[in-house]
């Protein structure tokens, strides 16, 4: 019902469809982390596992994603091996094309795709993006050089982002469309922001490239349309950077980011236990003093750096 409910108000009638570009985006949750989703809490514990096997998921997803009925189709976590079996040739056969591009690294089994309806669009070129950020683009250069924990840690990310050029079928009116899947730890708010910094970064060159080859510098430049699952809510950098350019100094998910993220804190595993549990015992006591609390576990301090401290070299955990 609920879903029968959502259809409805998109107003699927060809009369409200008439000029419109209808767009969905779609975190498919790939097969390949099936081992993860029955556990206390998992994002299917509640349901049977015969559901959710692929055999019965990946048909009725399917069917979820036609009924919608959208011309541009935004999806994430599409498993590499279902790509080629199931979803590429059953989208193909109701209509439309797409491009694929897998997560980097020999572990990844799972990428993102862009279909659109051919019907609508022609893809004209599709590029894939690696947000290792090695070379980091100019924008992240000066951070990413004062901060080399974080930058050698993002350099081992598989995450990958899809940028591709569409032209419409009638008219031949061009839009970029940017996909991604953002790096999901919740302690990694900075990396969402600076991945997202580098996708728009790459879309925006491309944009400003494809407006000079159409006419110098009066020429028309195409849409940009920015989709993806970017596990962030409105409170998060990434969601302030999209809807308004810029991202301050000040902003609370630097610093949230640099000393809560253990590959950019430098704090050793041990010692980020310790602070834990003695956070723990002091919440637990109440009117505890951090004086009078029991000694946290020994711990081998981190060494000092920059990567996460500002001024002053550092400090170590």
């Amino acid at each position: 019902p609920s879903f029968a409910a959502r259809l409805a108000s998109l107003q699927s009638d060809g009369a409200a469809r008439a000029g419109c570009t209808r767009v969905l985006s779609y975190n498919l949750l790939a097969d390949a982390y099936r081992h993860h989703w029955d556990d206390p809490g998992g994002v299917h514990s509640f349901c049977d596992p015969a559901l959710t096997a692929a055999a019965n998921r990946l048909p009725a997803l399917l069917d979820e994603l036609l009924r919608v009925d959208a011309d541009v189709l935004c999806l994430q976590e599409v498993d590499a091996v279902f790509w080629e079996t199931f979803w590429r040739p059953q989208l193909e056969l109701a209509g439309y094309a797409g491009s694929y591009a897998r997560k980097v690294g020999e572990q990844s089994q799972e990428g993102c795709a862009v279909v659109v309806r051919r019907s609508r669009f022609d893809i004209v070129e599709a590029r894939s993006v690696t947000l290792r950020l090695e070379p980091p683009p100019p924008p992240l250069a000066p951070l990413l050089a004062a901060h080399p924990q974080t930058a050698e840690a993002v350099a081992s990310l598989p995450t990958v982002g899809q940028l591709l050029r569409l032209r419409a079928a009638e008219g031949g009116r061009e839009v970029l469309v940017l996909n991604s899947h953002l790096y999901f730890a919740n302690p990694a708010v900075h990396v969402r922001l600076m991945q997202t910094a580098a996708l728009l970064d790459e879309a925006m060159r491309w944009r400003d490239a494809l407006k000079q080859e159409s006419g110098g510098g009066g020429g028309a430049a195409p849409a940009l349309l920015v989709c993806g699952d970017f596990n962030s809510d409105r409170t998060d950098a990434v969601v302030h950077l999209l809807l308004r350019g810029v991202v301050e100094p000040t902003h609370p998910d630097w610093a949230t980011g640099l000393f809560t993220w253990l590959k950019s804190s430098g704090c050793i595993p041990t010692a980020r236990r310790a602070a834990a549990d003695l956070a723990q015992r002091l919440a637990l006591e109440g009117e505890g003093d951090a004086a009078e609390a029991p000694a946290p576990p020994a711990a081998a301090p981190a060494e000092a750096n920059g990567d996460g401290g500002g001024g002053g070299g550092g400090a170590a955990c």
